[in-house]
């Protein structure tokens, strides 16, 4: 019998193997390259990213401008959004992060929040591989 030994991560939660390391602060999000206009993009990013059963509720700009590392002219955007396929009394609400530049759009889930690093965001916004 061969027995494993599974270890903890500190900042996700989830268990990997003794030698190996977690992958949560590594991997990099997913990429969206849209067409339309801002608003049409910024949805279609979630619903790749979240799952189709996402509702949008509302799309809100973040209050501060993003300065560098940021390419120019990325945009942050909040947004709210519900499951159609919620079976809760009161609908769990998500808000996603959404950053978006030149028809590239990263989504930060909100359970990624506090494991996505926004280095890792800034080289999927800037192509970099």
């Amino acid at each position: 019998m061969t027995l494993f030994a599974a270890i903890r991560c500190p900042h996700c939660g989830t268990y990997y193997l003794l030698g190996s390391t977690c992958d949560c602060r590594t991997k990099l999000p997913l990429v969206i390259i849209g067409e339309g206009d801002l608003d049409d993009q910024v949805r279609y990013a979630v619903r790749c990213v979240c799952g189709e059963d996402r509702v949008i509720q509302q799309i809100e700009p973040a209050p501060r401008d993003l300065r560098s590392p940021f390419p120019e002219g990325t945009k942050h955007f909040y947004v709210r959004s519900t499951s159609s396929t919620c079976e809760c009394e009161s609908p769990c609400l998500w808000v996603d992060h959404v950053y978006w530049c030149a028809d590239r759009s990263v989504v930060v889930q909100f359970s990624q929040l506090q494991t996505t690093l926004l280095g890792n965001v800034i080289r999927q916004l800037k192509g970099d591989s």
